[in-house]
């Protein structure tokens, strides 16, 4: 059964997680499944519901929101993600009651933790990835820790023995840990394999691998007139006080980057951005950029840009229902350019009720999808269609693009009948 831990009592476990000595503030796992909001910068106010997080998902960096005043602030906390996106969570539902449980790093006996349910327990290839399922039954398996011993080293590389310790319910379900239905054979190749597919995470190696922050936007409403004027000694200045260390000029970037977008004109030392009165067949813009910081490269810095439908025949500067298009950027250092992914169409990615997803929003929607599968699916389409990423990047991309139901609607509007990923 899932734990809850009383908020007065926050134990500090021993776990052979991660080192987290390039951590600040404490590191935590999940005790159950949550949705989390991101805490990008928006132009709405109410921010979305981005990411599911699985039990046992290591957190990062926790600290105060500003997500909502008074007393209800209490229920969250910013923390970032082990894929390193930052994000508010809802860690204290209830007086007394928390959703994660402190860890105390020690790199130990290596371990894993799946993303998923793509564990057939008792079955030859225990490890599902593609669309097919079991043999015999569902899929299982979201959350659990496998410890690996070491079994022998083969001319195809190390390969471990990978055994599973699941709580009483599911024993008396499928049968005792000594059966072998919660164990199997798997190589090392194929631990990294399916770590950089997003299957599942290592606990014996550092994380983040990837954080990302996002620094500055700007965003034009429909129907307006606007002027922006962006300075070199403010970008400049920006990346400087976030501490970035990257092998590129921070202004050169942005203005190849930002000259390239809508309504920007180039003038010398700063670009003035100017956005005309549309009227409903145009659409407002909304950019954001930071940086992605690795542990052994420089930092990359990325740009975002969302362009959304505009409502008609009211005068309103509010944008309409949709997101049409979203552009992401990161930057290329062995090229010197921009590697750039543009969604400009959600029915690639996902099917949807749009009539239904429409009434459930109060914010415009590229795409909305309710269902841990579901997200996993749309992810692995994202690695499939853009190799390059790294899976921390996809789950980047993915948050973009997403905008979840509230709870109160997902099961029963927006989920699972009503949006399907795209296979």
């Amino acid at each position: 059964m899932r734990s809850v831990f009383a908020l007065v009592i926050m134990p500090v476990l021993w776990f052979s997680a991660v080192d987290a000595q390039s951590q600040s503030g404490p590191v935590a796992e999940l005790t159950t499944g949550l949705w989390a909001e991101g805490v990008d910068l928006d132009p709405f106010g109410k921010r979305p519901v981005q990411l599911w997080l699985p039990e046992g998902s290591l957190i990062y960096d926790l600290g105060d929101t500003d997500r909502v005043s008074g007393t209800k602030a209490r229920k969250y906390r910013i923390a970032r993600t082990f894929h390193g996106y930052p994000v508010n969570l809802e860690l204290f539902p209830t007086p007394g009651v928390s959703r994660y449980r402190r860890i105390l790093s020690q790199n130990t006996q290596p371990r894993f933790r799946l993303l998923h349910s793509v564990y057939c327990a008792g079955e030859t290839n225990p490890i599902v990835t593609s669309g097919n399922g079991c043999n015999f039954k569902q899929p299982i398996g979201e959350g659990w820790v496998f410890e690996l011993t070491e079994s022998k080293d083969t001319p195809l590389g190390l390969r471990y023995s990978a055994t599973a310790y699941p709580d009483s319910k599911t024993i008396a379900e499928l049968g005792p840990v000594d059966s072998g239905i919660y164990s199997f054979e798997i190589y090392e190749r194929d631990l990294d394999l399916y770590e950089k597919q997003g299957v599942l995470f290592r606990l014996d190696r550092d994380h983040p691998l990837t954080s990302f922050h996002f620094i500055d936007e700007y965003f034009f409403p429909c129907n307006t007139t606007r002027t922006v004027e962006i300075k070199k000694e403010e970008i400049e200045k920006a990346f400087t006080e976030a501490s970035v260390e990257a092998d590129i000029g921070f202004w050169t970037w942005f203005k190849a980057k930002a000259s390239a977008g809508v309504g920007f004109e180039d003038r010398g030392t700063s670009i003035t951005s100017t956005k005309t009165q549309q009227d409903s067949s145009k659409a407002s813009v909304f950019s954001q950029w930071g940086f992605m910081r690795g542990s052994n490269s420089p930092d990359v810095p990325f740009y975002v840009e969302k362009r959304f439908d505009c409502q008609s025949g009211v005068g309103t500067t509010k944008p309409g229902d949709w997101i049409t298009s979203v552009e992401i950027s990161f930057w290329n250092y062995d090229d010197d350019v921009n590697d750039v992914y543009e969604f400009d169409d959600a029915a690639e990615w996902v099917e949807m009720e749009l009539d239904e997803i429409k009434k459930r929003h109060q914010r415009p929607v590229f795409f909305s999808v309710n269902d841990s599968d579901k997200q996993a699916r749309v992810i692995s389409n994202i690695l499939k269609e853009y190799p390059e990423l790294t899976y921390s990047q996809a789950v980047f991309v993915f948050a973009q693009l997403n905008n979840g139901c509230r709870q109160s609607f997902r099961d029963a509007f927006c989920d699972p009948a009503s949006l399907v990923a795209a296979q």
